[in-house]
């Protein structure tokens, strides 16, 4: 199981250093702003399908995102 607050965490992050609006992501995922805050703060996880998306547009790992992968190993 995913850590929600930690995805929310490293979520948001990924989108400010990629310097995406939350509305931004949203129109990429064809969703609304208000569910990518959920994700943000840790309210709720998206799909598999939905965080390789939001990876991609970040140009980060899924393993990054859910914690499997420190900020460390990605250097």
């Amino acid at each position: 199981m995913w850590n929600a607050r930690q995805f929310g965490a490293r979520l948001q992050q990924a989108r400010m250093e990629a310097g995406f609006t939350g509305q931004q992501a949203a129109d990429f995922l064809g969703m609304s702003e208000p569910q990518i805050c959920r994700y943000e703060s840790g309210g709720s996880l998206p799909s598999i399908e939905k965080a390789a998306k939001l990876a991609r547009l970040y140009r980060c790992s899924v393993d990054w995102l859910v914690g499997l992968e420190s900020d460390n190993d990605a250097e």
